[in-house]
């Protein structure tokens, strides 16, 4: 859980490199609602999409998870743009 010292002394927390779905078992709601600054990139992203996030967290979606994220379809990156301003 969130109250676990581990996550107690964390000043900034990177979730998702080379995590699979079955391995997203980490307490995320409790996590984004303790405010600190957050990473969340690759398998984590996921979690983002069920969960409203603030302005401390950070997504770092390739094309193909942002397409998942929002579930729209892009040619190419440069789409994304246009739809991230909309």
């Amino acid at each position: 859980t969130a109250s676990d010292p581990f996550f107690q002394k964390a000043n900034t927390i990177i979730a998702g490199p080379g995590l699979k779905k079955e391995d997203l078992q980490f307490p995320f709601r409790e996590l984004i609602n303790k405010k600190i600054p957050m990473v969340i990139d690759a398998g984590a992203i996921s979690l983002a999409k069920e969960n409203q996030l603030g302005p401390h967290i950070l997504l770092t979606p390739h094309l193909g998870e942002f397409q998942n994220l929002t579930d729209q379809k892009f040619s190419r990156e440069s789409e994304i743009w246009t739809a991230l301003r909309q």
